[in-house]
């Protein structure tokens, strides 16, 4: 078994907070090597072989966990969507309003391990896990939508725009947060700041403008 690493770049993010400690159990252990192979190697050039040696555990014993490479790689979606939820999921208990989440949420994609899988498997998944995939997606978005719905209403309701319009607005937001995302990959910290800034701008002056506060 090997310790958790207090150096590594997926410390905080790939596991839960309630999953911790001074050691993982095999099964958290396997995954998070999973999602180092699966993202530096792809899904095709990362085998079991090398995932149970990164692992530190016998290739074996990979299957008393996972009954296949497909069921081990669609076990890493679901923790890097667990992850990715409960992150959020703080950010709004700690009160931040929706820039800095969508800042926080780039920052957080951008500085781990979580977001070099999430950018090269959620958007080209293997052929034999697209669908699997895709149904997970469709269910992670829900329940972000749910995270977000109340921090959006009360930024409408700030602006007089009527809740009818939150979908809508969730829908821009989706649209704004991934090329966030994106932009925090290529930019650099001057180039990034100022197109945040011009499209947080345009987004924030298209809602004042839908409740009518211009000023």
């Amino acid at each position: 078994m090997i310790p958790y690493k207090q150096n590594d770049r997926s410390v905080g993010f790939i596991f839960s907070p309630k999953k911790r400690g001074a050691f993982m159990k095999t099964k958290e252990i396997l995954l998070h090597a999973a999602m180092e192979q699966f993202s530096e190697h792809g899904y095709n050039g990362a085998g079991l072989q090398a995932i149970a040696e990164h692992a530190g555990i016998r290739k074996s014993s990979i299957y008393h966990h996972f009954s296949s490479k497909e069921e081990l790689f669609l076990g890493v979606v679901e923790s890097v969507y667990e992850a990715y939820v409960e992150n959020l999921r703080s950010l709004v208990s700690q009160g931040h309003g929706p820039r800095e989440i969508l800042e926080q949420t780039a920052l957080y994609l951008k500085t781990s391990w979580n977001g070099q899988f999430f950018f090269r498997f959620i958007q080209f998944p293997p052929p034999e896990a697209e669908e699997s995939v895709h149904r997970k997606f469709l269910q992670f978005e829900a329940d972000c939508t749910t995270i977000l719905q109340p921090v959006l209403q009360s930024f409408l309701e700030r602006y007089g725009v009527s809740a009818a319009q939150l979908s809508d607005v969730l829908d821009a937001y989706y649209v704004l947060l991934d090329g966030w995302c994106v932009q925090a990959l290529y930019y650099g910290e001057t180039d990034k700041k100022q197109k945040q800034d011009a499209s947080w701008n345009m987004f924030e002056a298209g809602i004042r403008g839908v409740g009518g506060r211009w000023n």
